[in-house]
């Protein structure tokens, strides 16, 4: 076993929680670190490692949302790793798709979104 696999995941992990269980907990702000995978149009969580699958996250916020009609969100997803312009204009797209009506202002295409 090398050093990058036995001590990465510590590294890479941020949370004990699941997403939904942070928001359970109270937590309304979520950094959300993406990584785009130009091979299958897919987007994941990332912090040093691969993690999660995108959509997936977005859906149980979504459905947390839908049950917490009140509460105000922040999704901060300023770190987007490994993504060309075409994967940025998808990915807005998929977040609008999700959340419908429920964003503050709902990205367009048009819209830039800057890349670290």
């Amino acid at each position: 076993m090398d050093l990058l696999t036995t001590i990465g995941p510590g590294w890479a992990k941020c949370q004990d929680h699941s997403i939904v269980d942070q928001l359970k907990m109270g937590n309304r702000y979520l950094d959300l670190r993406l990584y785009c995978d130009e091979q299958t149009d897919e987007y994941y969580l990332e912090h040093l490692f691969v993690g999660s699958n995108l959509t997936d996250e977005l859906l149980h916020i979504d459905q947390y949302v839908d049950s917490h009609a009140e509460e105000v969100l922040i999704l901060d997803m300023r770190s987007v790793q490994n993504c060309s312009d075409s994967l940025v204009i998808r990915l807005l797209e998929k977040i609008g798709k999700v959340f419908e009506e429920k964003l503050a202002h709902p990205p367009s295409v048009t819209d830039s979104l800057p890349i670290t």
